[in-house]
Formats: structure tokens, sequence, C-alpha cells
């Protein structure tokens, strides 16, 4: 496994990462204080892509403001993405440009909860304008939450095994939506 424990890890290719095939550990705490990681991918000059599986906890170095995962540009995580619990809130942020996330999405969290154990998609005092786009299966019972700027596109293959909440906020600064194609992820 790939740690990233404390810091931001800044990559603008999936090699800059090694070689290994290994799940990436995003390992950090939604409390002030404590060291954290990040993961930021620059798709700035030329999109990233990674295939790796990732698993994220918490909400990066800066914890209110920082995020597990920060993407610039248009960039694509095919692996799949779990998000751990723990009274831990897992932040995705996307800059500018879109986000895409192809791979099995895993949410965790407690069926219900309205505010522990969500998975953040920019912040409520966000001023990103980055897009993200869930295209693979969602699972797990977390909360979504939606907030900042930007279009969030929940297009999920499947979500049968979705039993979570899906909140938005729209961010002080900018507007946000949310897109939804397939409805069977809100449930009947």
């Amino acid at each position: 496994t790939t740690n990233i424990d404390n810091g931001t890890v800044i990559i603008s290719d999936q090699a800059a990462l090694g070689a290994a095939t290994n799940a990436i550990l995003v390992n950090g705490f939604s409390a002030r204080g404590r060291g954290a990681g990040s993961l930021f991918l620059d798709g700035t000059s030329s999109s990233v892509t990674i295939d790796r599986n990732l698993t994220i906890r918490g909400s990066g170095p800066i914890t209110d403001r920082g995020s597990s995962i920060l993407s610039a540009g248009d960039n694509t995580i095919s692996g799949n993405i779990t998000a751990v619990s723990g009274n831990n809130n897992s932040r995705i942020t996307s800059l500018n440009g879109t986000l895409t996330m192809a791979g099995t999405f895993s949410t965790a969290g407690a069926t219900g909860t309205a505010q522990n154990q969500r998975n953040e998609f920019g912040g409520v005092n966000d001023v990103s304008v980055g897009n993200y786009a869930l295209t693979g299966t969602l699972t797990g019972d977390g909360s979504l939450f939606f907030g900042g700027g930007g279009v969030f596109l929940l297009d999920p293959s499947t979500s049968t095994g979705f039993s979570g909440r899906l909140r938005l906020s729209p961010g002080s600064f900018t507007q946000s939506s949310v897109r939804i194609v397939n409805q069977g992820v809100i449930g009947t």
C-alpha cells in the first residue's frame, strides 16, 4: 500500500507514485491539530488518470478547508474509491475542470445519520468551480454531500448497493447543482 499520511503529494502522472499496483491510502482526520494527507491530481497541463484503488479518510491537512483528494483539470479515477468512516468525513474537491470517478465508489457511514461519516464533494465555504461525474458503481450506507460550486453529475452504472443519503448545500460564494441521470440512485 502507498500511504499519504501527512502533507500533500502533488502528481501530474500516476507514475509519480511509483510502479506499485496496490491501493493508495490517503489518511487523515476531521479534527484540527492532527497530521493528515492529501493527494493533488494536477491535470492542468495534461489529464491525470489513476487506475489504482484509493482509500480515503478525512479532509486533508487543513481539515475544515482541505480535501483527501484535490483535482485541477479534467482527471479520471478509474480505480475503486473507498471512503473510510470512524467519525471522519472524507472530502474530495475539484478545483476546476471535471473529476470523473469511473470505478466503484463505496461510501462509509451509518444509514440515516445526517452529519457523521459523510462523503463530501466540495465544501459549503468552498470557492472551487470544478465539476464531478460519478459514473461507476455506487455502494455503501454513508451520505453523499455536495457543496461549493460546479455540477455534480450523479450517473452511477448501478446504485442498488447504496442506502445512504444525498445532500446538497449551495456554496456561500458559488452556486452548485446536482444532475441525477439515474433515478434509481434516489430510491423508490
